[in-house]
């Protein structure tokens, strides 16, 4: 290949299922096994399709998933191709010039592909926003909702979206003061698919919007959603959309509306239209 150009349609061929216009250049059978795993049970470093790496966040960084692959080359270069959205990522770079003491590091990979990523939209589940907890390297953001008065035998909804690195964690916490926060167990349910956690949600939760609801303890003055990340490597993120907290059928907080949502105390995260 010898432009951008030439991997972008090659690229696309193979994300169009193994044709390009009218020309087939691949059966759609082989084309399968470029986003199959030849290396199971090798772990995550280890995932291989048919010439392709699957899966590798150290330079797909948040174009990665299970059925993203890619390709490095040795002058710096490389290609991403992720089939969930049907984006493709061309890099074309020279580490070597002018000297060949750069190293292997693939930040400068990192750089492409987390806003290549970001620019894919995620629809707000209502209204024109969701709240948004941001792409920052070792940092932890934050999204607090304070309760008028401390409820008991309250209940939050929301919607939820994440696709993050498993290491880069999100969180429902609760607190009755301000100070002291704990954890609060999530039912979560997306489809036909519901599964709990102790609060703690990280990975990939297949790029769709997911039903959350969760039993507030006694006491609850205020509710903050967390993201903290590690120093390296991003997903896609996380976003937090249509916010309800519940005294049983009474709605004391509503995130739609103007009076509730300016209350809410947002540090690192932000209304996003995308």
């Amino acid at each position: 290949f010898s432009t951008a150009w030439d991997l972008a349609v090659f690229g696309q061929m193979v994300l169009n299922g193994g044709r390009y216009g009218e020309a087939a250049v691949l059966s759609e059978e082989t084309t399968r096994l470029i986003f199959t795993n030849m290396n199971p049970g090798l772990g995550a470093g280890a995932a291989r399709g048919l010439g392709w790496q699957i899966g590798q966040r150290f330079y797909m960084d948040a174009m990665s998933s299970p059925v993203t692959v890619g390709h490095t080359g040795y002058t710096g270069t490389s290609i991403v191709l992720d089939p969930l959205t049907g984006s493709l990522l061309v890099l074309l770079s020279n580490r070597v010039h002018p000297t060949r003491n750069r190293g292997a590091v693939s930040t400068y990979r990192r750089a492409a592909a987390r806003p290549m990523a970001r620019a894919v939209p995620v629809e707000p589940r209502t209204g024109r926003e969701a709240w948004y907890a941001g792409q920052a390297d070792g940092t932890t953001a934050t999204l607090t909702v304070p309760l008028r008065s401390p409820i008991d035998g309250g209940s939050a909804e929301f919607a939820l979206w994440y696709d993050t690195e498993s290491t880069d964690v999100g969180a429902l916490e609760a607190s009755g003061d301000g100070e002291t926060w704990e954890p609060v167990g999530l039912e979560l349910c997306a489809g036909e698919h519901r599964w709990s956690t102790d609060g703690a949600f990280s990975g990939f939760s297949g790029r769709r919007w997911i039903d959350a609801r969760a039993e507030l303890p006694d006491g609850t003055a205020q509710l903050r959603w967390s993201y903290a990340s590690d120093p390296s490597y991003q997903g896609r993120g996380v976003y937090v959309d249509k916010i309800r907290v519940k005294r049983g059928w009474s709605t004391v907080f509503n995130g739609s509306r103007p009076h509730d949502r300016e209350r809410i105390d947002a540090a690192g995260w932000s209304p996003s239209r995308n």
